[in-house]
Formats: C-alpha cells, structure tokens, sequence
C-alpha cells in the first residue's frame, strides 16, 4: 500500500495497492484501528470510492462488529467488483449485531489476481439505510444543506463530521489521503 498524490477523487491523495499471488484475501485498507462506536440493531452504511488502474479485481468490503469490551462479534461482508480505470463508489449496508458497541471497516483484495493495482479514496461510514452523499471536514455535496462540517484532528488524515438541516446525515468520514 502506498500513498499516492497523482489521483484522487477528493482531497490530496489516495491509497493505493497492487496485488500479489498469494491465493487469499489481504487487507488494502483498515481505519487504523479507529473504531467508531455504534448502535446494536442500527443500520450502518461502508462506502468508498475505488479505481482499478491495471485488472478489474473482486474485493471484499467488510464491517467487524466489537462490544464493549473489545471482543468480536461477527462480521458484515460483500463482495464487489473494483471496476475500471474510474472512480466508482461502492458500498455494503448492515444492521449492528445485538451487544454490539463499535465497528471497524476494512477492504480486503485478492491476492490470486497478480499485478492487479486499484486506488481508494473518500472513505464513509454512516449510520443510515441508504447511501448518502460523500463528506468530508473540508468538502460536502451541494446537495447536503449543511451548517457545520470539522476535521477531528489533521484535515485530510483524520475522520470528520458534519451538521445539516435538513436532511440529517451523520458519520464519519474515513480518509485515506
């Protein structure tokens, strides 16, 4: 994995991985075990944007689900296909297992596909059935009526939150560049 400054779809970087040939599945992306907490029963909503630049390689976009503790629970999981040399963005929706008191979101690639190198961007995890307009503490959608929007730390290396009117959307963004 590497960090790249020549395309992005938001912000100054992207992440980006090439796959080797091992025949598994390897983690391309992690929130550096940022784990947001959430509601048991709640739906939650795990959206990138991702580019395949050489291959069009299936990835997995996974939730993990923790309680309070710490210890995990299960797993939310869908298979997606990359797609090719333009940003697309992709998602899974799940609802929180009950004892649930934290997430935490992964991309993993396979590695059987040798070669194959996609980039990722604009990384959103929001509670919510459906998926939202993309978000960060710098950028919103026009189409979001917000009234506050703030980085949680260092703009474009940190998560984000933003306030709106109408429609509500909360959660956090998830940056990789």
């Amino acid at each position: 994995r590497t960090r790249v400054t020549s395309d992005e779809i938001y912000g100054t970087a992207s992440l980006q991985a090439v796959f080797g040939a091992s025949p598994s599945y390897g983690s391309v992306y992690t929130a550096g075990g940022y784990r947001p907490a959430v509601t048991a029963g709640s739906t939650y909503t795990w959206s990138f944007y991702v580019k395949a630049t050489s291959g069009t390689p299936n990835l997995r976009a996974t939730v993990n689900w923790y309680d309070s503790g710490g210890a995990y629970i299960s797993q939310s999981q869908s298979t997606i296909e990359a797609g090719t040399l333009s940003w697309v963005r992709r998602s899974v929706t799940a609802v929180a297992p009950a004892s649930t008191a934290t997430a935490e979101v992964i991309i993993e690639g396979p590695s059987v596909t040798n070669g194959n190198t996609i980039l990722i961007d604009g990384a959103l995890f929001e509670q919510s059935s459906t998926l939202k307009p993309y978000f960060d503490g710098s950028y919103s959608d026009p189409s979001i009526n917000f009234t506050s929007r703030l980085w949680n730390g260092t703009a474009n290396a940190s998560t984000s939150t933003i306030t709106n009117s109408v429609p509500v959307q909360s959660g956090n963004s998830i940056v990789t560049g």
